[in-house]
């Protein structure tokens, strides 16, 4: 552009190279587009991640938050948090890991009324791992349907602000519990087996759970799905599943 305005036209990078008329010196600028609902990019010195999980109407689900610095920060922050206040609440921070503990202000760090999460350290850190979750509640009036949920992210070294990433996490509502295959309203052993059997004799035994059973989305039904509604009944957070 001559007059010098550049003009978004989608989501992504450019490298944006200026020549003066006079002496023919250049200037090179990186600019990034995001979305306007995801206002961060999702990479850089500091990645923040929250977790995707699902829930029945009136339930309380926990959103994990997770970090991975790749470069060394004194401090870690988290603001402005966003989700859809028509399908659910939020209920407050909690689950604190060790990362959260041993921070200079502790679990004072976590501030529900203010949304806020603050992390400090004596020195620099690369801290990686799981933060805390943060627990909505599922209005009872919803009936199905999905929402993101994403904050701010901030991390400085003493003074100097690192570049931040914010990788979003969706609560998904569904009016049965995700993997609860004999509809027993649990999640456990039991649906396991009778996952496997229905893989192996689909007319003997039959199952009536109203989503889909192909749990790792490879395009079929059988033992890989069993073997992962296993993991994942055991634990969540390392072997999640959707639909």
């Amino acid at each position: 552009s001559t007059s010098g305005l550049v003009t978004a036209k989608g989501v992504g990078t450019a490298t944006i190279t200026v020549t003066t008329n006079s002496g023919g010196k250049t200037a090179k600028c990186v600019v990034t587009v995001v979305n306007k609902e995801d206002p961060q990019p999702t990479d850089g010195d500091v990645v923040y991640t929250f977790g995707s999980i699902s829930g029945k109407p009136g339930e309380e689900v926990l959103v994990p938050l997770t970090v991975n610095a790749k470069q060394a920060a004194t401090t870690f922050g988290l603001s402005g948090l966003r989700y859809d206040s028509g399908m659910m609440e939020f209920v407050g921070f909690t689950d604190f890991t060790e990362l959260a503990e041993r921070s200079l202000l502790g679990t004072k760090g976590f501030d529900d009324d203010k949304q806020t999460i603050t992390l400090g350290y004596t020195a620099p850190e690369k801290i990686s791992g799981k933060i805390c979750s943060l627990k909505f509640r599922i209005l009872g009036s919803v009936e199905e349907g999905s929402s993101s949920i994403t904050m701010n992210g901030k991390a400085l070294n003493g003074s100097t602000a690192l570049t931040v990433g914010v990788q979003s996490g969706t609560v998904t509502v569904k009016s049965y519990l995700l993997g609860d295959v004999d509809l027993n309203e649990t999640v456990d052993i039991y649906d396991v087996v009778l996952l496997l059997q229905h893989s192996m004799f689909e007319d003997v035994y039959p199952v009536s759970y109203p989503g889909s059973l192909d749990f790792n989305h490879d395009g079929a039904v059988d033992i890989y799905d069993a073997v992962l509604l296993l993991q994942y009944s055991m634990f969540p957070d390392i072997y999640p599943i959707s639909q």
